[in-house]
């Protein structure tokens, strides 16, 4: 999508483009690029409709985003090395990536003065969009409670599923797709001998991956780091551990945000999915709440009782559906009714058009006829016109 439009007080190379990821939930991705400069956007957002991010120089090093509700957020481009370039977390999981071309100031004074900006600008879409939340919804819920429960095998080793961009940025400003809340969790550790140690991993808005790996390194037992953007927790030699919590309760929502132990991979109705690790392994399902309890259900039973429970808009997944299903259903019947009425409308027009300019081989193979005739007996006219004038003329002889 071509941008330069949308540029106030001045020309701005460059494009934006965004990318529907099915509904609600979009990718956006892009770039613009300004003398010294290159922008990329990246990162994932949902429910924003009709908002407009800002983004311009004010001075050589420093870029302004300006949010939908006026905040703004500067970022400091100065320690960027000619040629570098670095990932900005803006918000909700937006990244902004700037590229450095030259060896000095990011932005020349031109480029500051005209205050070039650049508009970013979302909106939702339809029932697609719904589609995606009830995807989105059921795969959020059935995570928040398969994670923190147990399977039959532990674990001696997991890698998280979510993508961690940084492990310096606090984890509540990463936008994940589930929020952690303060608190703690535990891990619980076995030894080839069956005894138990649990490892208990305190959690504040504030902390970044690298407080949680440290605290998990700190244990003795656990050796964990962000491998490749995910979190991999591996156990020492001679060492299982387990992350159910007893209870089925994770108050931080920790595992479940980090991609640890969950049930379904993905994020809308276009990539839903079983986890892979439970696809190779059916035993990791986490029916139990405990740990080493082959008897224990409870945790599915937890799960299955989602499907009674008001998790979307104070209603259960079945009312929403039937929901979304109904308005669907009256705006297909709506528009077939539409469909009905603009053909027979079309049908209309089209033998009106027929009757005015239209041509009818019988009427005129009737009027070919009647014309025949009447030459004929014009024919017959001057034959006898002919005829008497012969006869008048001999008479006169």
């Amino acid at each position: 999508e071509d941008v330069t439009d949308r540029i106030e007080g001045g020309t701005l190379k460059g494009y934006l483009d965004a990318f529907y990821r099915v509904t609600g939930k979009k990718t956006l991705w892009g770039s613009m690029e300004y003398e010294n400069v290159s922008l990329g956007f990246k990162g994932f957002f949902w429910g924003r409709e009709n908002s407009r991010w800002d983004i311009k120089p004010i001075d050589a090093n420093t870029l302004r985003v300006t949010f939908e509700d006026g905040t703004t957020k500067d970022l400091d481009l100065s320690f960027i090395p000619g040629g570098g370039s670095y990932s900005f977390y803006l918000k909700d999981g937006i990244y902004l990536e700037v590229s450095k071309k030259g060896t000095g100031d990011a932005f020349t004074s031109e480029e500051v003065t005209k205050g070039k900006s650049m508009a970013v600008s979302f909106e939702e879409r339809g029932y697609i969009g719904e589609l995606d939340r009830i995807a989105r919804t059921l795969i959020e819920k059935v995570n928040l409670r398969h994670a923190p429960g147990a399977g039959l095998d532990n674990f001696e080793r997991i890698e998280g599923t979510t993508y961690i961009p940084s492990d310096t940025v606090p984890l509540n400003e990463l936008g994940l797709d589930i929020t952690p809340n303060a608190g703690s969790f535990t891990i619980r550790v076995f030894d080839d001998t069956g005894n138990e140690y649990d490892v208990t991993i305190n959690y504040s808005p504030t902390d970044t991956l690298s407080d949680i790996i440290n605290q998990i390194n700190a244990s003795g037992y656990l050796t964990a780091n962000l491998s490749s953007g995910h979190l991999v927790i591996q156990a020492n030699t001679g060492y299982t551990f387990s992350l159910a919590q007893g209870d089925g309760q994770d108050e931080t929502n920790l595992i479940s945000a980090l991609g640890l132990n969950n049930f379904f991979d993905g994020g809308n109705a276009q990539d839903i999915s079983l986890s892979q690790r439970i696809e190779e392994n059916p035993r990791l399902i986490a029916a139990a709440f405990s740990p080493n309890s082959p008897g224990d259900n409870r945790n599915a039973l937890s799960i299955l009782n989602l499907q009674h429970e008001k998790i979307i808009d104070e209603q259960t997944l079945d009312q929403f559906i039937g929901k979304v299903s109904s308005e669907l259903g009256e705006e297909v019947k709506s528009a077939q009714s539409s469909k009905k009425h603009e053909e027979i409308l079309l049908s209309q027009l089209k033998d009106y058009r027929e009757r005015i300019s239209g041509v009818s081989l019988d009427e005129e193979m009737a009027e070919l006829i009647k014309f025949q005739y009447n030459f004929a007996a014009a024919a017959r006219i001057i034959t006898v016109v002919d005829e008497l004038l012969t006869t008048i003329l001999s008479i006169g002889r």
